[in-house]
């Protein structure tokens, strides 16, 4: 034991002499436990998403395996003299899902997760915008293996409510990540996965190999069948009996829509439902919700 971390490790079966049992560790190393000054700005966690529970990201969560490899294992990589991926770049419409993939890597891998987003490294006074930078990854290497999340990241150097120019703010911050991402070895345990629903606005520079060299569309579910899952999955969360059911019958009118919406279709049908003092989800509390969600307060016709 050493004073404010823990040990982790892992076990091979034991031999037993009488009354001694003796057990073999392995993977034996010690990881801190975050303190109150790590977490001034960001959390550190190991979260409880799982792909399991996503729809729509086979082919995501296969191109993700590499990464789940590396988290588990990173001193095989540096061993056999490769140099695995150790950035990621998700990017699509919103709502898919990029968060819930980037915690999903961390839970898979048994890593600490760290999410931030881009515009927090937007501060007032100069050279704040890179010293939490800094910090950031210096946690991240305290806490490893760990995946960084960082989202929003086309929002890096956006320009502040005191008129500094976005090009200076933006080079200055910019410059640190590269300078980080570039200084980390493929032994540290230090995973990044950056977001963003606009891929084109983001400096080239972070994109290029040994940064965030990979980069993977987040579309959402595509198929009635994908639908069908994530609804049944969101109405036995809020207590509908009938929830199979009620998936099927519900698909149609969510093709197109993205997983959060879908999540804020069945929240909102439940709550019309309450307000209209029924017990259960009907089919026009859930098409009054759907239409709330995509048009606002301009509702359309009911679909027949």
């Amino acid at each position: 034991h050493r004073q404010g971390e823990r040990l982790l490790f892992e076990t091979r079966p034991y031999s037993s002499n009488g009354d001694v049992l003796t057990f073999y560790l392995q993977d034996l190393r010690f990881t801190s436990t975050p303190t109150v000054a790590d977490l001034e700005w960001f959390t550190v966690e190991i979260p409880d998403q799982t792909f399991d529970s996503l729809v729509g990201v086979d082919d995501v969560r296969r191109r993700l395996d590499e990464a789940l490899q590396y988290l588990h294992s990173p001193s095989s990589f540096a061993q056999e003299g490769i140099r695995p991926p150790m950035g990621y770049l998700l990017y699509g419409p919103p709502g898919t899902g990029k968060t819930s993939i980037a915690k999903a890597v961390a839970n898979e891998s048994n890593a600490r997760f760290i999410e931030v987003s881009g515009t927090t490294f937007e501060r007032k006074f100069v050279g704040e915008g890179p010293q939490r930078v800094r910090k950031l990854f210096r946690t991240a290497r305290k806490y490893a293996p760990t995946v960084v999340f960082i989202d929003e990241l086309d929002s890096v150097g956006s320009r502040d409510d005191h008129g500094a120019s976005d090009s200076e703010s933006r080079v200055s911050i910019v410059n640190t990540l590269l300078s980080v991402l570039d200084g980390f070895s493929s032994n540290e345990g230090v995973l990044v996965i950056g977001a963003t629903n606009q891929k084109d606005k983001i400096d080239d520079a972070l994109l290029r190999s040994k940064r965030l060299g990979r980069h993977l569309e987040v579309d959402g579910p595509d198929k009635v069948e994908e639908y069908v899952t994530l609804l049944r999955q969101e109405l036995l969360d809020v207590g509908t009996p009938n929830a199979d059911e009620l998936a099927q019958d519900f698909a149609r009118w969510t093709v197109g829509m993205s997983p959060a919406e879908v999540v804020d279709t069945v929240r909102e049908a439940r709550l019309v439902a309450y307000r209209e003092g029924q017990e259960r989800i009907q089919r026009e509390h859930f098409v009054e919700a759907r239409n709330f969600v995509v048009f606002g307060d301009t509702q359309p016709e009911e679909d027949e």
